[in-house]
């Protein structure tokens, strides 16, 4: 995500901004799935809810929240510069998480493997 950022503040043609900001979406896609799977084995069934729910009210709080702070520092700054260190950043941070060998090489613990399963049906309904 941080290159196609990058990407996307150095090239001069329209049609090479679409395809970095194709592949932010591509990319945010993969993670957001990523993250959520992650998220949804780690948490007790119990407490699912009320993670979900977390997770959603910071997630969409976080969103004008970054619209003012990329706001106030493109007033500040060159649109290319913000969106030059942006890209910097995001890339840094996806480096130092792939660098954390417990987030690298998550293992599902064997008990956790097929906790929800459905509840076959046993009866003859005809």
């Amino acid at each position: 995500m941080g290159l196609a950022i990058y990407v996307f503040s150095l090239v001069p043609e329209m049609w090479m901004k679409l395809l970095a900001a194709l592949l932010l979406g591509i990319f945010t896609g993969i993670i957001n799935v990523l993250q959520t799977s992650l998220i949804q084995i780690i948490t007790p069934l119990p407490l699912m809810g009320r993670v979900a729910s977390f997770l959603n009210t910071l997630s969409s709080a976080a969103l004008p929240l970054g619209a003012l702070i990329g706001g106030a520092l493109a007033l500040r700054f060159a649109l290319s510069e913000v969106l030059f260190f942006s890209g910097l950043i995001t890339a840094l941070c996806g480096l130092i998480m792939f660098l954390v060998k417990d987030i690298r090489q998550f293992e599902i613990p064997s008990e956790e493997i097929g906790r929800v399963t459905p509840t076959p049906v046993t009866e003859d309904i005809s």
